[in-house]
């Protein structure tokens, strides 16, 4: 799998950027996608997603401070695990967390998220 992300790169001076974020942040990722979505399966698809998109924004991301690019990071986890209950689930299951459904306020699941993962 990490071959089709390098595959995404455009400049391959930033394979070892990319590496370096893979190998730091891959299972805390997880960790934030299955805090959505509890199937193992979907749950893998919603991190590679991640990681592609990454991929792509490579540059971008590797200019950022360490504070926002952690952001970064674990944003295109919670976008991933979303799009992939959105798009690629069925209606009938519910492998999706319930305690997201009444987060009061978007700074509220922000604060959760980073207390989770640090």
């Amino acid at each position: 799998m990490l071959t089709l992300y390098l595959s995404v790169i455009d400049n391959h001076d930033n394979d070892d950027d990319f590496l370096k974020i893979y190998n730091e942040y891959k299972y805390k990722m997880l960790k934030v996608i299955k805090s959505y979505i509890s199937d193992e399966q979907y749950a893998e698809n919603a991190l590679q997603s991640a990681f592609v998109g990454i991929a792509k924004n490579i540059d971008t991301v590797k200019r950022l401070s360490d504070e926002k690019k952690k952001i970064y990071i674990f944003k295109a986890a919670k976008n991933s695990a979303l799009n992939v209950i959105r798009d690629e689930m069925p209606n009938n299951t519910v492998p999706f967390n319930k305690r997201h459904l009444f987060t009061p306020s978007y700074d509220d699941v922000e604060k959760k998220l980073f207390k989770m993962i640090l």
